[in-house]
């Protein structure tokens, strides 16, 4: 990557890539203000080389002839130079004499062409170029873009349901472009003797003018008709579910609700933000609202939409456990996988109760001093065995 650093403020795209040449191209440029702390006001530009041949042939040229930039003013500023040894991600063959930027569009009608650059975004235009065939109606479209990923995505584009306005669609019709940043570093001393003259931040404006904004999108051969037809049936009824009230109790200055098997929290000043309750935090809560009338309905909610989840944590444990014990997997003595805390999942309380011990049972002697008696009597009493997996050959 090479940085040249020192330049006009503002300067176009366009002026630095005609600075910046390079064998095999550069696949992406980034022009911004320097940081801040350095000469006040200048830019600077992040440049990408294709190969590290091409870049250390622009470093060596660079230092043997310097180069300039001519600002608005006509004020020249002599450019300075960074280079750090690193490759940007690309796919780009290096094979390939071209950037991969560029970008040609073949037949395309001239009166089109201001279309397609506001299609691509002029913001990621570097340079544009129009070669009209004899006839002067259509002709080879050039568009130079800032960077070989967004040639990329114009190609997709064009290739799509969305097409460039006046492109054909056609894939025999766009090809890789070569640019003038693909030639070797003696291209900038022929064209410019190393001085690269000011270029207009509007400079794309030229082509919004006849005949190249003069494009409208063809019509439909025969005019579309609509038939409208009157039908009247009574659709099915839908027997409404009856929706459940969320419940919510405060403890301090924490609102607590519960939904799909899980406690959230909720901040009585920020009432949207919402936060899972989960481990030693869950622990506390039960441990001082468990034996409190006022939240009955709130844990007896809980527990209702515990029994309907979906088990799949509880099948998981038992299917690694299975393995362990068949000396298919090896596990350490503390592995979460054989023995995670279901307490704070979505896992059925009957699926919790053959996997937990007592003191883990997540409610488990609150329930059954419970009143709920159809919640009570689901639950099998707590036994020894239960703290086992059960393993059937």
């Amino acid at each position: 990557m090479i940085i040249l650093n020192n330049l006009p403020t503002r300067i176009t795209y366009a002026q630095v890539m005609e600075g910046v040449t390079g064998l095999g191209g550069i696949s992406s440029v980034l022009v911004k203000p320097e940081p801040a702390g350095s000469r006040k006001g200048a830019y600077c530009a992040a440049l990408h080389f294709n190969n590290n041949k091409a870049a250390n042939a622009y470093i060596d040229f660079f230092k043997e002839k310097p180069l300039f930039f001519v600002d608005q003013e006509g004020d020249v500023h002599k450019a300075r130079m960074l280079h750090f040894q690193a490759v940007a991600p690309s796919d780009h063959d290096p094979q390939s004499s071209v950037s991969g930027r560029c970008l040609d569009f073949n037949n395309f009608p001239a009166t089109a062409v201001w279309a397609a650059i506001k299609k691509i975004g002029i913001s990621h235009i570097v340079r544009v170029t129009f070669n009209p065939d004899a006839s002067s109606d259509v002709g080879e479209l050039s568009v130079e873009m800032t960077d070989a990923v967004r040639a990329s995505y114009v190609r997709d584009m064009s290739l799509g349901e969305l097409p460039i306005p006046g492109f054909s669609g056609r894939a025999e019709d766009i090809s890789d472009g070569l640019c003038e940043s693909d030639y070797p570093p003696s291209h900038i001393q022929n064209r410019y003797a190393n001085v690269i003259p000011y270029v207009a931040q509007n400079h794309l404006d030229k082509w919004n003018q006849a005949p190249y904004n003069t494009w409208e999108p063809p019509r439909p051969l025969q005019p579309e008709s609509y038939v409208r037809m009157i039908y009247q049936a009574t659709l099915p009824r839908i027997p409404e579910e009856e929706v459940r009230l969320r419940p919510e109790m405060t403890l301090g200055s924490r609102t607590y609700t519960c939904e799909d098997g899980c406690v959230y929290k909720l901040s009585t000043g920020y009432p949207s933000s919402q936060i899972e309750v989960r481990g030693q935090e869950l622990k506390v809560l039960q441990a001082l609202t468990l034996g409190k009338n006022e939240w009955a309905d709130f844990w007896r909610e809980l527990a209702l939409q515990q029994q309907v989840l979906n088990p799949d944590t509880y099948a998981h444990m038992v299917e690694h456990r299975r393995l362990m014990a068949e000396g298919q997997i090896t596990c350490p003595t503390d592995c979460y996988e054989c023995g995670p805390s279901l307490q704070d999942s979505p896992t059925p309380l009957r699926a919790q109760m053959y996997t937990q011990t007592s003191d883990e049972g997540f409610m488990h002697g609150a329930w059954l001093h419970g009143d709920d008696v159809q919640i009570r009597l689901s639950i099998p009493p707590m036994t020894p065995q239960m703290g086992q997996i059960l393993r059937y050959e």
